[in-house]
């Protein structure tokens, strides 16, 4: 017999196996014999098998082309007992033998009946065969997909990873910022000379010249940062502003060495110091003035909090 048929249908661990018959044998397709053996891809496997032993496995093998629902021809590769032994022998599995016993069980009701008993047409097993290629591309297309969201997740989480060390980073930064205009106070006699490091003029006579403290503390009068009388003090709208504080003065008793304190002293904040520099033109950051405080620091030895 030249066609193909499923002459029997077969349980082995579980699985439903179509026993085919074929130019008067029986035969079995190369995914069956890979899927009774155990493996985790049937059809790879069995074509491993055939391409180690393929001068003995070419003689005892059949390709037949079969259209698939898709329209494409596809390669069916069929084995006849002998060829099923030789698999069963290279395979080295643990279960070989077991299908080699069922495929004997198959050969003895064969001769037992005398016939074989077609259940299935050639047309029936092509579209089993198509379902069982189809099964396995929409397999494949799942993994695809499964993979393709994984690798777009992983990219989100990259992507909000990067967003986060962004934001907490400029709030690191916003955090210093604030802090070093909030804790450092420049005392008024170091004022100017810092003033001078960030380049300030006084612009006022034919030739400009550093910027005495006369005439900063005159400026400042006007513009309601201090007040004005006798002693001088920060006035609560340059407090509020965040450009200056009163602190005070805490020192010992020069006979007694006793602590004593002082009346309120108005010292500059480093905000205030780059209002004064935009006032006259000259544009700042908190480090630069950071900078300026420690070159007058350095020439003269002053603490950043020295009182006048």
């Amino acid at each position: 017999m030249n066609e193909i048929t499923i002459i029997s249908t077969k349980q082995f661990n579980g699985k439903n196996i179509n026993i085919l018959g074929f130019q008067d044998n029986f035969a079995l397709t190369r995914n069956q014999i890979g899927v009774m053996l155990g493996y985790s891809d049937p059809q790879k496997a069995i074509e491993n098998i055939h391409a180690r032993n393929k001068g003995r496995l070419d003689q005892l093998s059949t390709t037949l082309k079969m259209r698939a629902i898709d329209g494409k021809s596809r390669d069916v590769t069929v084995y006849c007992f002998k060829g099923l032994l030789e698999i069963c022998r290279h395979s080295n599995q643990p279960n070989a033998n077991s299908v080699i016993d069922f495929c004997w069980e198959v050969i003895d009701e064969i001769r037992r009946t005398g016939k074989y008993e077609v259940t299935k047409s050639l047309e029936q097993l092509t579209l089993e065969v198509i379902q069982s290629l189809n099964e396995r591309i929409a397999e494949q297309q799942r993994l695809i997909a499964e993979t393709q969201r994984l690798s777009e997740e992983r990219g989100k989480r990259i992507d909000n990873a990067i967003v986060f060390y962004k934001e907490k980073k400029n709030a690191l930064a916003l955090v210093e910022g604030l802090s070093k205009e909030n804790t450092i106070k420049i005392p008024g006699i170091s004022v100017t000379r810092v003033l001078s490091n960030l380049g300030v003029m006084d612009n006022s006579g034919k030739k400009p010249k550093p910027l005495g403290r006369t005439t900063l503390y005159a400026f400042l009068r006007e513009r309601g940062w201090l007040t004005k009388g006798k002693r001088t003090h920060a006035t609560q709208s340059a407090i509020d502003h965040g450009y200056m504080v009163d602190d005070i003065y805490v020192g010992k008793n020069k006979y007694t060495e006793e602590g004593v304190n002082g009346a309120p002293t108005p010292r500059f904040l480093v905000k205030g110091i780059i209002k004064i520099c935009e006032c006259y033109d000259v544009k700042c950051t908190a480090d630069d003035v950071i900078a300026a405080l420690e070159q007058v620091q350095l020439e003269d030895g002053n603490d950043i909090n020295k009182q006048e």
